[in-house]
């Protein structure tokens, strides 16, 4: 197998831009998402009731985010080994090691899994829970916010040849194709 292109997010675009950029997505898309669902329930109210939950599902947005991307790796029965580390020290966040490298298509799939398991259920709960839309909008803006660094990823992926495989690594990943042996 030929490295054919290894990603470094912090090296490419640097922490703090991508930090400062998924900010101001997740912002967009709280008022991009904001003024239609407000039209739709025309004079809701808010029930403050429910602002305790929100704050302790909020807190833990990345624990929930980042076991959202092992969900395609077990169901897929794929060997993965689980590592855990502690964000401020108090919220866990999971990563994992594949034993083998994953397809291109699997890679994907475990990129885009957080935002298609956490914003399609948010914007259905903003339709659904009049009371609540702005809490669960500020959920799902706040996971597509998450999400930027895995829409740069899949644009990698997308850019990469159809039959090649992808290996992770603590820093990024590595998009692998198989050596031609003429």
């Amino acid at each position: 197998m030929n490295c054919w292109k290894s990603v470094n997010m912090n090296k490419e675009y640097g922490q703090e831009r991508r930090y400062f950029v998924s900010f101001l997505l997740g912002l967009f898309m709280f008022i991009l998402l904001y003024v239609p669902i407000s039209i739709f329930h025309h004079k809701a109210f808010t029930n403050d009731g429910a602002f305790f939950p929100f704050a302790v599902i909020f807190l833990l947005m990345p624990t929930i985010y980042s076991l959202l991307h092992l969900v395609p790796c077990i169901l897929l029965g794929k060997q993965i080994r689980i590592v855990q580390r502690w964000k401020l020290k108090i919220f866990p966040v999971f990563y994992f090691c594949t034993k083998n490298h994953l397809s291109k298509p699997v890679s994907m799939l475990t990129a885009l899994s957080p935002t298609i398991l956490f914003t399609v259920p948010g914007l259905i709960s903003s339709l659904v829970l009049k009371d609540f839309y702005v809490y669960t909008l500020i959920l799902t803006a706040a996971n597509i916010g998450l999400s930027l660094k895995d829409f740069i990823y899949t644009g990698h992926l997308l850019r990469a040849p159809k039959r090649s495989m992808v290996a992770n690594r603590t820093c990024g990943m590595d998009i692998l194709i198989e050596q031609d042996t003429q």
